[in-house]
């Protein structure tokens, strides 16, 4: 109890000194005209954020190592005084440097290499500063592309996340940041990069996929993958519908998977499926499928009736499910 009490008085304490300086910020801005400050100060008392940490490339070593005009981003993460650590925007931010002769850094948190050597960078959010993150700047040339790194098999519908290392001519193993990706040209498997070093396939048919990782006029390398035929079944919620003419609602995608001890597990699907509209039964609607902002988000159009579509896959006799959507026009006296 009295350890609990002792740390209440540091959190407390550390709130009011962080008060303090929050509020010596602000008079030095309203002085200088600089409304970023106002704004750090809002984010601040907003979130309860006490603490700031620099967050690498997803997948990278825990000593980043780049050549000479090679780029990555860096992202920012939040701390809570509960602990809590959150994503915060890397843009706009007080990035600094230790030594700009060895890396540069952008106010949105994007790395240059510049020379040979070692140097930190950090930010800070109002008077908040983040601990110092390492990064070497050794400049060398990639002799082979080492390995795909990744799970061997996927499930359908189910994204899976794949980066490329390479062996360079100092005899180091580096992610390879501005790796590229394909698969073969008659893939049933979607394909995106997701940050600088990372690989999302997303399969929708059961068999094999090819990824190849190319960097340069290095010798590309192949690696084959395995997509299970696990899915059993693709059920859409809410199920069924009644809506008025210009409503809008979110449906949600969840498939149930085999595993291999004969167990069922479900997975939330919505951002990788096929969503359409049939609008046979008179009515019109349109919906956000997988390449739009908010996959399975319907909005209603017109009075009828349309059938909501879902499923993995281009393919209508792949599993799917349909969902009926009663469209009325709008009752006048609700807005009374």
């Amino acid at each position: 109890m009295m350890l609990h009490a002792e740390y209440n008085v540091r959190m407390r304490k550390k709130r009011i000194l962080l008060g303090v300086t929050v509020a010596l910020s602000l008079l030095l801005a309203a002085c200088d005209g600089d409304s970023r400050i106002f704004e750090e100060a809002a984010e601040i008392e907003s979130l309860d954020l006490v603490g700031l940490a620099v967050v690498p490339p997803a997948n990278s070593d825990t000593a980043l190592v780049i050549n000479r005009d090679e780029q990555l981003q860096l992202g920012l993460a939040g701390i809570s005084s509960s602990g809590l650590t959150f994503n915060l925007s890397s843009n706009g931010r007080r990035w600094s440097t230790s030594d700009s002769s060895i890396i540069s850094i952008s106010e949105n948190g994007l790395v240059t290499g510049q020379n040979n050597g070692s140097a930190t960078v950090s930010v800070s959010v109002s008077n908040i500063v983040s601990a110092q993150f390492g990064l070497t700047v050794n400049d060398a040339s990639l002799i082979s592309i080492n390995s795909i790194e990744g799970q061997d098999n996927l499930e359908r519908c189910v994204p899976g996340e794949y980066f490329a290392t390479g062996l360079f001519d100092d005899q180091s193993v580096r992610v390879l940041t501005e790796a590229g990706f394909s698969l073969q040209l008659n893939s049933t498997a979607t394909l995106e990069s997701t940050d600088q070093n990372t690989a999302i396939i997303n399969a929708t048919t059961a068999g094999a996929v090819t990824l190849s990782a190319s960097f340069g006029n290095v010798q590309p390398l192949e690696r084959q993958l395995t997509v299970l035929d696990t899915l059993q079944s693709l059920s859409v919620t809410p199920n069924p519908v009644s809506l008025d003419v210009n409503d809008t609602i979110d449906f949600t995608a969840t498939g149930a998977y085999l595993s291999a001890d004969g167990s069922v597990t479900t997975r939330d699907i919505t951002n990788q499926i096929i969503w359409f509209v049939d609008e046979s039964g008179g009515g019109e609607a349109s919906v956000d499928s997988i390449d739009d902002d908010v996959p399975g988000r319907l909005d209603a159009e017109e009075e009828g009736t349309v059938s909501l579509q879902a499923f993995c896959g281009a393919d209508v006799t792949n599993v799917g499910q349909s969902v009926n959507v009663s469209i009325d026009e709008e009752d006048d006296e609700d807005d009374l």
